[in-house]
Parts: C-alpha cells; sequence; structure tokens
C-alpha cells in the first residue's frame, strides 16, 4: 500500500539534472531546446529519470520520439558515458551530477524540476504490515514527517526561501 507521498522535483530543489558532455556541448548543445537529434543517457527504460527527460522534453516542445533514449543500467554508467562523451546528454541524480559539473567534466543544461514539477516518490508498506500494525505504520509516518519538517525548517529562512547553499 502507499502510505505517503516522498520526493518532488519543483523549482530551486535538486534532484534531476539534465546535463550535456563537453563534446555535445562545444557542437552547441547549450539548452534543454537544442535536444532534439541527441543521445541522452538514463539508467533504464521506465525509471523515474527516463521519465523526467520525458515530462522535461514535453514542457519544452521536443517530440520523445526526436531524442534516441539511452539506457545504461546504473547511476555510475550514465555519469561516465556522459563525462566521456560517449553519448551527447544525461539525465542524472544531483549527487551524481553536481561534482562532474564543478570540476567541468559536462555541463549543466537544466535541473528538470526547474522545467517540470512533479513527485516521483512514494512509500509503500504491505498490506499485511498495515493490516497487522496499523499503529506501527502510523508513529513511523509522524516521525518521518517530522523529520521532513525539521530538514525544511533547517534550511528555509522565514521567507520561505532556501538557505542550503555552500556558505
Amino acid at each position: 500500500r502507499i502510505i505517503s507521498g516522498h520526493l518532488q522535483e519543483h523549482p530551486g530543489f535538486h534532484a534531476n539534472a539534465i546535463v550535456a558532455s563537453n563534446k555535445a556541448y562545444d557542437a552547441g548543445l547549450k539548452t534543454i531546446k537544442d535536444l532534439a537529434g541527441h543521445s541522452i543517457g538514463v539508467t533504464q527504460i521506465g525509471s523515474s529519470l527516463h521519465y523526467s527527460v520525458a515530462l522535461v522534453a514535453e514542457k519544452s516542445g521536443i517530440a520523445l520520439d526526436a531524442l534516441r533514449i539511452v539506457p545504461l543500467q546504473s547511476n555510475a554508467n550514465v555519469a561516465s558515458a556522459v563525462s566521456g562523451g560517449q553519448i551527447d546528454a544525461a539525465a542524472t541524480l544531483g549527487n551524481f551530477a553536481s561534482p562532474a559539473i564543478d570540476r567541468g567534466a559536462v555541463k549543466l543544461l537544466a535541473w528538470a524540476g526547474d522545467i517540470a514539477p512533479w513527485q516521483f516518490g512514494a512509500l509503500i508498506t504491505s498490506a499485511k504490515e498495515a493490516d497487522a500494525q496499523p499503529d506501527l505504520v502510523k508513529r513511523f509516518l509522524a516521525a518521518m514527517h517530522h523529520g521532513q519538517s525539521d530538514y525544511h525548517d533547517a534550511f528555509t529562512n522565514a521567507q520561505g526561501a532556501r538557505e542550503d547553499q555552500p556558505t
């Protein structure tokens, strides 16, 4: 059973990045709108990264069949392939993208949530657990939501702006 929402992409809260290889960037792949006709790596067909590419393409007016989606099985493989110029672009997790961007191994085209906000995570439990221990499930959710609230409050100022910058 789905018991709670979890992860969400929206402007300013970065999870999935769309990056270009330096080779493709130098050849003109500078923005999301330039993606048509290029290869883009994802971990798996049907993954959240694949879905994120589809949402970003749709919002940017690019037909999904104008992209060559390349499933590479793991985030490490995706990062390696785009950094090495074996694919033109990639949709990858921020924790793989950010270090590569910082060291100049790839170029950031966009954060998916800045273009196409969406919820891509959920918490689930077995029906057996939910039926047998509903109080435990409720306490877990209360604790998790409390922790999320604490995390939010620690990195958001009184005006609602994020403050989790490098400084």
